[in-house]
């Protein structure tokens, strides 16, 4: 269904950018809607374990001064090894996002993101580094607000699971995890 959703919309496979030039790393991810600048897909390049979420847009021509100079610009886009692009997060022509950076959901990227950094925003801006993130996430780990769903069978079990951890916690983690919570 999602496919033939996919082509009644117009979008591309990522085996068909590929075939067009795009050049992508092992481990890809790419969510629902994400756009991939199919004209100029030769001009981006992903790593490896790179994460796109929903609606996530890359793009590597800006056709904005095409009306008033008659060109329109184009520029590469390098992503790195195990970046995550948060849903609807734009990336702009001639940005290279350095490895393990997070951009998060919303942001418009225009400048290039450092290894390991943290961004969010319009203009994204750095609001910190990968290891804080990690940090903080073991802290509310270690503090039992971490649930397994591994026994929940239907997503009614999985959604009255979530709102009754948020109504005791505020956040919450959940997974498929077997470990011990």
């Amino acid at each position: 269904m999602n496919l033939l959703l996919a082509k009644i919309r117009g979008e591309e496979s990522t085996n068909q950018l590929r075939k067009k030039g795009l050049v992508v790393g092992k481990n890809f991810r790419r969510g629902r809607n994400v756009v991939i600048d199919s004209a100029h897909c030769w001009l981006i390049h992903i790593g490896d374990n790179v994460t796109l979420e929903d609606g996530a847009h890359i793009l590597s021509h800006d056709a904005t001064p095409q009306k008033q100079f008659g060109y329109t610009k184009l520029a590469l886009v390098e992503i790195g090894d195990g970046v995550t692009v948060g849903a609807r997060a734009l990336i702009m022509p001639g940005v290279k996002i350095g490895s393990g950076a997070s951009i998060q959901p919303g942001s418009v990227v225009a400048r290039d993101v450092p290894d390991n950094t943290i961004v969010a925003g319009n203009p994204a801006r750095k609001i910190g580094e990968r290891s804080s993130l990690k940090q903080q996430y073991e802290a509310e780990i270690a503090n039992g607000i971490v649930r397994s769903t591994s026994s929940l069978k239907t997503l009614a079990e999985k959604e009255t699971f979530a709102k009754t951890l948020l109504a005791e916690h505020a956040i919450g983690f959940i997974g498929e995890h077997h470990g011990k919570f």
